[in-house]
């Protein structure tokens, strides 16, 4: 079984990233837990700026965090980085699209279950 405790959230600064954030940050303060925050961006500035705010909101909780940026597509970027360092939940805030939608076209989030076999939560 994979350990919940270490998780992987992919941060991009949206409402639904931020819903997820809080959700992390409790789940972590409740386990014991780690969080990995991956921001993806080609531009690095664009992408620490953006982390910024999810530090901004960890920091004074006293969590065990790790920040990592990454050039790309988010989904290849957590896939690599889950092979890497292994977590054991990845989370994402869910943007904009129906469940239909991204069951027809695909989704950030379906190639990373498609890719993994850990437990993905998403969060709206």
């Amino acid at each position: 079984p994979a350990d919940l405790s270490r998780m992987l959230l992919l941060f991009d600064g949206s409402v639904s990233s931020f819903h997820a954030l809080k959700l992390v940050a409790d789940m972590a303060a409740h386990m014991s837990g780690e969080i990995k925050i991956l921001t993806v961006d080609d531009d690095t500035d664009k992408a620490e700026s953006i982390q910024v705010e999810a530090r901004s909101y960890l920091e004074p909780l006293d969590l065990r965090t790790t920040y990592v940026t990454a050039p790309g597509r988010a989904d290849r970027a957590a896939i690599a980085l889950a092979a890497q360092e292994p977590v054991g939940l990845v989370v994402a805030g869910m943007r904009g699209h129906s469940a239909m939608h991204d069951l027809i076209l695909g989704s950030v989030s379906e190639h990373i279950m498609r890719s993994l076999e850990l437990p993905i939560l998403l969060v709206p």
